[in-house]
């Protein structure tokens, strides 16, 4: 264990200016940031604030609005050039961000109305009685609302609105992902709507995703929208802890910066008597474990087992009283599995009262309990900008203690800095050291161990943990794929084009991948505005045919060889089989209209729709925002509560595989007959198992993946397979410590899917590359055990979802080749021409 003290950490408020007297009341002591300050009259097309977490970066973001208005007037502000796009993270953050936005509004007088937007608020606004019946649709309802929000609140005096939305909508909008009805007008309404647009916890997101937002930058300056004197588009990204990549990226914009960054200041306008320190975060006590040194048995004990050492210490903390408050605390980790048997762990001596959870599972209302228990526990829900405030006043930090893993070098700095926040107390309240019990990898260990027994400070800490693994570190596939994301709206952008517009638009689709590739685009063959074209056709054909699957039962396959061997069928009676070959029909029917070789015979043009599929759920994959593979839902009864606060709710379940002694059943009727719990109010619309926890188990569960493949030899799956971004289908979920524990509807929960994945075979130079990428970004992988034609077994490594098109873009081209070659000349079967 290493003992490192960190040192309080101060942060300059401004005493000059007082750019808004009703956020900051100077009469009570209340004075805005330097940094905030700063971004209140920054000019710059693009704003970056990367100030600490805690330190009020989005009041900042609402100064620059304010400072905005001032400069256009209150009486000229108007709904088709004056909103405001928030972009935030997570839904939960959302609702906080709703809240702050509105106050400041309000005490500032600004005529902006706040509507939150997501999936569930678009529900609610469709259910309101003035709603048309047009309007129900949820993209169409979206259009309407963002062309006049008036029909949220049928209040017409309101100038303007600030629209908080999540990146999911962005993403879909900006990348013409919404169906053809909706996408053009859902498109410029998000490009030419907003004026000003913030984007929260850029750090957050993974190198594809921060593509979205670059392109929509980029885009907005190729388009005028920044440099005219009518729109004047800013752009104002928070982060605290910003990549080098994306600085870089940033840099190469074409456009102004105005970096906002600690120990930076503003060129000769600032003079050293305005400014003045205050403390922002109090003396941490930091106790940095090992995850080697709590290691026990085969699993890895990391933050449980400090627990299970410490939990004595944490009840009686939480009955020590210091000023006639008793302390509190919370426990973060990044396994929602680890949550609930820390929780298991504590109950044994504490009570169940004092232990809240602030977790995905948990609905609002549970979490809205939870923050005012004194021990909270929570997943990484709480990393992105959230603030364990109470109902009631404390006069210290809200958090005294805090025990917390963390897998990457921002994890680290962000969840360290959910304790000690002071920035709001008064000065006499300010003298409380927090403690902070952190679980680290052995790499970061060894990094701080020269500052054990000695003191930090924070900015070196920062400066430490960017030598430390990041969660997304894997920045190749900007280079080399992200641009693929993009051929959907470039191509629908170019339709309708001629003569001078479509040049210019060439030279922008030119210019766009230069900008992605960096000092590759001289290596790389640029994509013309036809090879877009028929890239995106091939895609649109697919989805029309495909995109209304979800599972495909292998029946489905079966029955369509039958039916095109001549053998009479009835799929009338199962609706999932007849969407199934209705798509297939229509789908086979336009592959030959195009003249595409689709086979001769009944198994021959079978595996060619398979090999299409593949190659749509592969894209489609691509095309999503987040992450691509869901795992399958089930519904669960927990009356011991011991997922999380409601006895019956739809999670993973794969995580209930995993974490829980858990009785599956293979329909809802006999869930409910076995349990005596319904499914009332749960969203069971893609639930494909039931089941019932009973406790958690003592050690999870390690599962691994079989595939049968006795229709290929090892070296054509490997070719269409290994090696590269695809997508399998007929994966059978199995234990790999006890291979008699799995029902076989639980090991089937996969196999109607086809699943994004990238694989390498176990012990190969690709997989060897792949655990050394883990060094820099957190990902996994899943033991795969193929069966070939011959009988024989390979296992390889399957890295599963989005994160496929990550690795692989960061493997050597030449591996991969290399990869495909060794595989041919091992194949001894004989070539047929």
């Amino acid at each position: 264990m290493l003992s490192i003290t960190l040192l309080p950490h101060d942060e300059y408020r401004w005493k000059g200016e007082n750019p808004s007297p009703a956020t900051f009341p100077r009469e009570k002591g209340i004075y805005p940031l330097y940094h905030q300050w700063r971004t209140y009259h920054a000019e710059q097309p693009i704003i970056v604030n990367t100030y600490n977490t805690g330190t009020g970066k989005t009041k900042g973001a609402l100064l620059r609005l304010l400072k905005r208005v001032r400069q256009k007037g209150t009486e000229n502000l108007n709904p088709t050039e004056d909103n405001v796009l928030f972009i935030v993270p997570t839904n939960e953050l959302i609702r906080q961000h709703v809240k702050d936005a509105q106050d400041f509004c309000d005490e500032n007088e600004l005529p902006y109305r706040v509507v939150p937007i997501t999936k569930e608020w678009l529900d609610t606004y469709g259910a309101r009685p003035h709603t048309s019946e047009g309007q129900l649709r949820r993209p169409y309802l979206l259009h309407s609302i963002l062309n006049d929000a008036s029909l949220i609140d049928e209040n017409t005096e309101k100038k303007a609105t600030i629209f908080v939305v999540n990146p999911d909508i962005f993403y879909y909008a900006i990348y013409w992902c919404y169906n053809r009805f909706d996408r053009g007008s859902l498109f410029v309404d998000f490009f030419g709507g907003f004026n000003y647009i913030i984007i929260d916890e850029l750090h957050y997101y993974t190198p594809r995703q921060l593509a979205a937002f670059l392109f929509c930058i980029k885009f907005s300056i190729e388009r005028g929208y920044v440099s005219s004197p009518s729109t004047q588009r800013q752009f104002c990204l928070l982060t605290a802890t910003p990549r080098p990549q994306v600085k870089q990226y940033l840099n190469t914009l074409g456009a102004g910066i105005d970096w906002i960054e600690p120990d930076t200041r503003s060129s000769g306008e600032v003079f050293p008597q305005d400014i003045e320190p205050v403390c922002a975060l109090s003396e941490v006590e930091l106790r940095v474990y090992s995850t080697e040194d709590l290691r026990e048995g085969e699993q890895s004990g990391g933050l449980l087992e400090l627990i299970r050492q410490e939990r004595s210490t944490i009840s009686n903390w939480l009955h020590t009283s210091h000023d006639g408050y008793r302390m509190e605390g919370a426990i973060i980790s990044s396994s929602l599995g680890m949550i609930s048997r820390i929780r298991q762990q504590l109950l044994a001596v504490i009570p169940e009262d004092l232990i809240g959870r602030i977790t995905g599972p948990e609905d609002q209302a549970g979490r809205g309990a939870a923050r005012d228990k004194p021990l909270i526990l929570a997943t990484p829900t709480v990393d992105l900008g959230y603030n364990f405030t109470r109902s009631y006043d404390k006069p210290r930090q809200t958090i005294d203690f805090l025990f917390l893993d963390a897998y990457s070098g921002d994890e680290l700095i962000q969840r360290i800095g959910r304790a000690g926040r002071i920035l709001a107390l008064r000065e006499e309240d300010k003298h409380h050291p927090s403690v902070v019990y952190a679980v680290v990898d052995p790499a970061c260990y060894e990094l701080l161990r020269p500052f054990d027994g000695k003191t930090l400070e924070r900015a070196r800490l920062a400066e430490l943990s960017q030598e430390m693994a990041q969660k997304h570190d894997l920045y190749a596939y900007l280079k080399t794929g992200a641009l693929a994301e993009l051929f959907r709206p470039l191509m629908f952008l170019k339709q309708g084009m001629s003569g001078q517009d479509g040049v210019e638009f060439d030279r922008f689709l030119g210019d766009l991948q230069r900008f992605f590739a960096g000092e590759q685009s001289q290596r790389q063959r640029l994509f013309t505005s036809q090879h877009i074209r028929a890239i995106v056709h091939t895609f649109e054909t697919r989805q029309q045919d495909y995109s209304k699957l979800r599972a495909i039962p292998p029946e489905a396959f079966t029955m369509l060889e039958r039916h095109l061997d001549g053998v009479a069928v009835d799929w009338e009676k199962n609706a999932m089989l007849k969407v199934c070959i209705e798509a297939f029909e229509s789908r086979l029917q336009k592959a030959l209209q195009e003249r595409e070789d689709i086979g001769r015979t009944a198994p021959e043009i079978v595996a060619w729709l398979q090999k299409d599929l593949s190659l749509y759920f592969k894209e489609k994959a691509r095309m999503s925002f987040r992450e691509s593979f869901q795992p399958p839902l089930a519904l669960v009864s927990d009356p011991e509560k011991l997922h999380s606060g409601k006895e019956v709710t739809a999670y993973s379940a794969l995580h209930f595989l995993r974490y829980y002694d858990a009785v599956f059943y293979d329909t809802q009727e006999e869930w409910e007959r076995k349990t005596g719990q319904s499914a009332e109010g749960i969203d069971i619309g893609d639930v494909l198992t039931y089941c019932h926890l009973r406790k958690l188990l003592d050690a999870p569960l390690r599962i691994g993946l079989k595939l049968d493949a006795r229709t290929f030899s090892r070296a054509q799956w490997e070719e269409s397979y290994a090696y590269q971004v695809t997508a399998l289908y007929g994966l059978e979920i199995v234990s790999i410590t006890d291979q008699g524990r799995l029902k076989r509807s639980v090991q089937d929960l996969l196999r109607s899917h086809f699943v994004p994945a990238f694989v390498a075979e176990q012990g190969s130079r690709s997989h060897m590359e792949t655990l050394q990428l883990r060094r820099r970004a957190r990902f996994y992988s899943l033991p795969l055990e193929v069966t070939f034609a011959d009988g024989s077994h390979r296992r390889y490594a399957a890295i599963l979802g989005t994160m496929a098109f990550l690795v692989c873009a960061e493997m050597p081209p030449w591996m991969l080749r290399k990869a495909h070659l060794e595989t041919q000349r091992e194949d001894d079967s004989p070539i047929i021409c």
